[in-house]
């Protein structure tokens, strides 16, 4: 494998400017900063090729400068890599990538692109000055490490910096922050071909029915840390043999890399899948979703029984997110619940009556079920919120405890009664 080739977990979103004096023999000169307070303000556009990009173009989008040298592969498949990036999730209209070329010949860099297609990248020509100038404005002090990576938001601000040819790892989070849009999992038809996120505890999207070749692959130094559980849905029913993967360096080889399959996780999905299928055949650790059995203790709220169709999942009382809505509706502690289908998301709005849908405080659970994580993005007040909850037959159960936190009633135990006592004149306690 190539010394450029990019690690697919970091990826994206950067303005890579380059600090490289050690490498070129330069001396870093003190320059003026520019007196201008955002990026738009200081972009040269000269001597576009490929996509050819105005100030006004970039107005209002994330932005992403790269400043190096298009003789360093690094840098030319970072270009080809954003490419390919913009255009799977679509983000063009929220992205622009602009690299700047330091060291070529104009010639050599239109000789660069011509042998492209790119439609998303815009390469151009700039002078050293203006490296050093931005690298001194932003206080970035990488020394000569190339390239240098820089992410803008939609108002030319700083929002943050990176270096190398592995982009940030986080980026599929930071272009959430920024742009609103979800870029952790590239999908085409069904098939899920690469992950760009943060890794941790990943739940791959439910609509995925293939998991493709390198779709998890990372550096043998990160990928403990980066990932920790995968969970899949029973939509799945092919995983690669190579699905996860590691890059070892090899020693005597600067730059090159060995691939082997990783199997230190945890692969979370439904007995009989062939996740656990999978996950047997390759001695990964496999975890079944839980069962869920259907609760057999009284509910009180507010001094008032009440028949939820409620289910016990490992100990904890789930329910019916919009049960608990509809209940709670014109007492102090109400909120509503509304689905956002483009989104995937479900939004909730705390001191606003609920809203009724109509199914609500109807059936009662009998006998076990089985349940899939919810995999909605759930946001309070327009904030991202992680509340544990599974979907049983089509519906979303949340614990009891996470909604008394985030809407502050208190959730209290009864053993002696066996009662769920709900009390939404009292704050929510742990004790």
């Amino acid at each position: 494998m190539s010394k450029f080739t990019l690690r697919i977990s970091s990826f994206l979103l950067a303005v890579l400017v380059m600090a490289v004096s050690g490498l070129f023999g330069l001396a870093q000169h003190a320059v003026a900063a520019p007196s201008s307070n955002t990026i738009l303000d200081q972009i040269p556009f000269n001597k576009a090729v490929g996509n050819a990009l105005e100030r006004e173009d970039c107005e209002g989008k994330a932005i992403i400068i790269s400043l190096g040298r298009y003789n360093c592969g690094n840098c030319a498949s970072l270009a080809k890599n954003m490419e390919e990036f913009i255009g799977s999730f679509g983000l063009s209209e929220d992205v622009v990538f602009l690299a700047f070329d330091l060291d070529q010949p104009v010639s050599a860099v239109e000789d660069y692109a011509s042998s492209t297609n790119y439609q998303y990248v815009s390469i151009y020509k700039a002078d050293w000055n203006w490296a050093w100038s931005l690298q001194e404005k932003y206080n970035v002090e990488f020394g000569g490490t190339t390239p240098l990576v820089y992410l803008f938001d939609k108002n030319g601000n700083l929002y943050k910096t990176s270096w190398g040819s592995q982009l940030t790892p986080d980026i599929a989070a930071d272009l959430l922050a920024i742009t609103g849009k979800n870029c952790s999992f590239n999908i085409a038809d069904g098939v899920l071909k690469k992950y760009y996120g943060n890794g941790g505890d990943i739940t791959v999207p439910s609509n995925v029915t293939e998991i493709a070749t390198g779709t998890f692959e990372f550096y043998a130094d990160d990928f403990e840390a980066i990932i920790k559980s995968v969970t899949i849905y029973p939509s799945v029913n092919y995983i690669s043999n190579e699905a996860f993967r590691v890059k070892t360096p090899i020693v005597d080889k600067p730059g090159w890399y060995s691939i082997t399959n990783f199997i230190n996780f945890t692969i979370i999905g439904q007995s009989g899948s062939f996740a656990e299928s999978f996950a047997q055949n390759y001695k990964i650790n496999f975890e079944p979703f839980p069962i869920a059995i259907p609760t057999q203790s009284k509910v009180v709220v507010n001094g008032k029984d009440v028949s939820f169709d409620a289910y016990n999942i490992k100990d904890n009382n789930y329910f019916k997110l919009r049960d608990i809505a509809y209940i709670l509706s014109g007492t102090q502690k109400q909120f509503d619940v509304t689905w956002d289908g483009n989104a995937n998301a479900i939004r909730l709005e705390a001191g606003k009556p609920y809203t009724v849908v109509g199914g609500e405080m109807q059936g009662m659970g009998v006998g076990n079920k089985n349940t899939l994580p919810t995999n909605s993005i759930i946001y309070l007040a327009g904030k991202e919120v992680k509340l544990t909850a599974y979907n049983i037959q089509d519906n979303n159960y949340f614990k009891l405890r996470d909604i008394g936190i985030a809407f502050d009633f208190d959730v209290t135990w009864d053993e002696a009664n066996n009662t769920i006592v709900v009390d939404t004149s009292k704050s929510y306690s742990s004790d």
